[in-house]
C-alpha cells in the first residue's frame, strides 16, 4: 500500500502488509492519522499513517476475501462485505466486536452507509443478483430498499450527500441515479403470516401484530410511526394450538401399559398388526406412536407384495404354457404349478412373522 501525496503526485510513505492481496483501504474519519485495510484472506488491519512498517492491530474478519469496507460516519464502526455472502459491522472503539451481521444471497462487492441514517447500508453484488440493496442493520434478514433497474451486476455506489439520493454504475454501461421514493420495499410484499403442523397434531400459526410506540410522560400518547420505524419495530404473534386428549387418555397416567394390553403382535400378517395397533394408539391420542407403526408397515411389508407379484408370474407362464403342451406334458404341468401354489403359499406364511422374530433379526 502507498500514500500518495497529490500536490507533489509521488508517493510518500509504504506500507507493507503481512497477509494476502489487499482488497480495499479506507481512512478513518473519527482519527486523522488511522486507516483501515481488507485483505484477500479475510483479515482487517488498522494502520497509523505515522509508523508504516507495521499495523497496530490485525483480526480475521470473515471466511472468505474481503472485497470492500467503509467507516460509518458519526461511529466506530468499520462494515465490511465478503465473498463469504456476508456483510458484518464491527465496533473498533476499543476492542473489535461484532455488532451486526447481514447474510446475503451473493458475494458482495461494494458496501456504502446511508448519510444521515445512523443504521442503514447500502450494497451490491458481485454476481448473480443485479439490484442495490439498502440494508437496515437491525433487522438483517430483509432489505429495508431495493433499487432493480440494472440489468447487470452493479460495480459501484456513491451516496450524494442526500440520504434520498445515490448513483450507482453497473456492467450493463448504464449509470443510474436512484432516488428513495422510488425504491421497492420487499417487506411489503412478504406474506406476514405462516403455519405449520408437527407429527403429534399441534398447529403454529404466525400473524402479523401491530406496534404500538408509546412516549413516557404524563399520560399515555402514541406516536405516529415512520416507515423505518415500521420496519424494525415489526413484530409477529405466534400462536399454538393443541388438539385436546380424549376422555379415557386424560385420567391415564402412564399410556404404555393401556396401550400394550390392546395391541397385537403376532397370528396376523404384519400390515394387519400395524394397522390395528396404530389405530390402538391413536385412541389414546399418541400420534408419534401412530407414526411409528407407519413406519415399520412401510418398512418391512413391501417384500409380501413382491413375492405375491412373483407368484402370480409365475402361476400366469405355467398356465399359459399347459395349453401348448400334449395331455401327458399338460399333467405334469399341472402337477409343477400345484406345487408352486404350495411353495407360494408357504412363502407367504413365511412373511407372518411376529414382531419378536422382527426385533432379533
Amino acid at each position: 500500500m502507498r500514500l500518495f501525496d497529490i500536490r507533489c503526485q509521488e508517493s510518500t510513505k509504504i506500507f507493507h502488509s503481512n497477509t494476502e492481496s489487499v482488497r480495499d483501504v479506507e481512512f478513518n474519519p473519527h482519527s486523522p492519522y488511522a486507516f483501515a485495510s481488507v485483505s484477500e484472506n479475510g483479515t482487517i488491519q488498522q494502520w497509523d499513517v505515522r509508523r508504516p512498517e507495521k499495523c497496530f492491530y490485525q483480526f480475521t474478519a470473515h471466511s472468505g476475501p474481503i472485497f470492500a469496507c467503509d467507516w460509518h460516519p458519526e461511529h466506530a464502526w468499520l462494515a465490511t462485505a465478503s465473498r463469504d455472502k456476508t456483510i458484518k459491522v464491527w465496533d473498533l472503539s476499543i476492542k473489535p466486536s461484532l455488532e451486526y451481521s447481514i447474510n446475503t444471497i451473493a458475494s458482495v462487492s461494494r458496501i456504502k452507509w446511508r448519510p444521515q441514517r445512523k443504521f442503514h447500508l447500502a450494497s451490491c453484488s458481485l454476481v448473480v443478483d443485479s439490484s442495490v440493496n439498502v440494508w437496515d442493520i437491525r433487522r438483517p434478514y430483509i432489505p429495508l430498499a431495493s433499487f432493480t433497474e440494472h440489468k447487470d451486476v452493479v460495480s459501484g455506489l456513491a451516496w450524494r450527500g442526500d440520504p434520498q439520493l445515490f448513483i450507482a454504475s453497473s456492467r450493463d454501461g448504464g449509470l443510474y441515479q436512484h432516488s428513495f421514493k422510488d425504491a421497492i420495499r420487499p417487506a411489503d410484499n412478504v406474506n406476514p403470516q405462516s403455519i405449520s403442523f408437527n407429527c403429534k397434531g399441534d398447529i403454529l400459526f404466525a400473524c402479523k401484530a401491530n406496534p404500538s410506540v408509546v412516549k413516557q410522560g404524563k399520560g399515555s400518547v402514541k406516536r405516529v410511526l415512520t416507515p423505518s420505524d415500521e420496519f424494525t419495530t415489526a413484530i409477529t404473534n405466534l400462536k399454538s394450538y393443541r388438539p385436546p386428549a380424549l376422555p379415557n387418555a386424560q385420567n391415564l397416567q402412564h399410556w404404555f401399559p393401556e396401550v400394550a394390553s390392546k395391541y397385537i403382535l403376532s397370528g396376523r400378517e404384519l400390515s394387519q398388526l400395524c394397522d390395528h395397533n396404530a389405530l390402538v394408539a391413536a385412541t389414546l391420542s399418541k400420534h408419534s406412536v401412530v407414526l411409528v407403526w407407519n413406519v415399520i408397515k412401510t418398512l418391512f411389508t413391501s417384500p409380501v407384495s413382491y413375492f405375491a407379484s412373483e407368484d402370480e408370474m409365475c402361476n400366469t407362464s405355467l398356465k399359459a404354457q399347459t395349453k401348448l403342451t400334449s395331455d401327458d406334458s399338460e399333467k405334469v404341468d399341472i402337477g409343477k404349478s400345484v406345487l408352486s401354489d404350495d411353495e407360494s403359499k408357504r412363502k407367504k406364511e413365511s412373511t407372518t412373522i411376529s414382531f419378536g422374530d422382527l426385533f432379533i433379526r
